[in-house]
């Protein structure tokens, strides 16, 4: 039976000379893997090309319960990208948020609001005329929350570190090493209190950026097990200076 879903795309892999196998974060479904005969060929009905990195597409798709390889018949782009592609910063942006979407979603099951926050956020990354330096630590605070591990509490004088293993601020230095220290959780206190629209207002400085996002992908890795090592916020820190 044939289904009409959007989907994001997250991975594509080589599987022969001239068909694919992808990996869809769809609407309906959750994360589907699909197999593209002939995605590479000339006459390619579903051509390669359209799957970019966390394109948004919509696709008619086969659905079967008991596979774990599902079937592409038609598939057009949902959104097309205006700026991305044109600005390196950006682009390197989504780079990174493709690898930490790929290693951190894992449900096969249809979650509609998750689908919708990352569709939402890709398209005002992609139009939005203000700076992008800080949405991608806006990107994953939020995303931590749909993914059940919200950071909580408050940050004040009285409590300055934020405990990664119990994510929360307390007052005192946890025994372990998983804590933000006081600067960076005061500005990944603000960081908890902007959204996308309004994220370029933050006063941050190229390092606090840097440091505060290595601290959120070890949040990260310590609450989800499949998010292990990250190469690509290298080049996106190098990008954003």
């Amino acid at each position: 039976m044939l289904h009409k879903t959007r989907g994001i795309v997250f991975r594509t892999i080589r599987y022969s000379d001239s068909s694919i196998i992808v990996h869809v974060y769809t609407e309906l479904f959750g994360l589907r893997s699909y197999l593209v005969n002939g995605a590479r060929g000339k006459k390619a009905k579903v051509k390669a090309s359209i799957f970019q990195p966390l394109a948004i597409v919509e696709l008619n798709v086969t659905n079967r319960e008991k596979s774990t390889m599902h079937r592409i018949s038609d598939l057009t782009a949902a959104h097309a990208w205006v700026t991305i592609p044109y600005d390196i910063r950006k682009s390197s942006l989504l780079l990174f948020l493709n690898e930490m979407l790929y290693k951190s979603v894992k449900e096969e099951e249809a979650n509609p609001a998750l689908f919708e926050f990352i569709s939402h956020a890709l398209q005002i990354l992609d139009l939005s005329h203000e700076s992008t330096a800080n949405f991608h630590l806006v990107f994953l605070t939020q995303l931590a929350n749909l993914l059940g591990f919200s950071p909580h509490g408050e940050f004040s004088g009285d409590r300055s570190f934020f405990n990664l293993t119990e994510g929360h601020f307390q007052l005192h230095q946890p025994s372990h090493v998983h804590f933000m220290e006081p600067e960076t959780a005061r500005t990944f206190w603000d960081v908890l209190h902007v959204n996308f629209e309004t994220c370029h207002t933050l006063q941050i400085t190229s390092r606090q950026r840097r440091d505060l996002l290595r601290k959120i992908i070890e949040y990260y890795q310590l609450h989800i097990a499949s998010v292990k090592e990250i190469k690509s916020h290298i080049v996106l820190e190098e990008v954003m200076g």
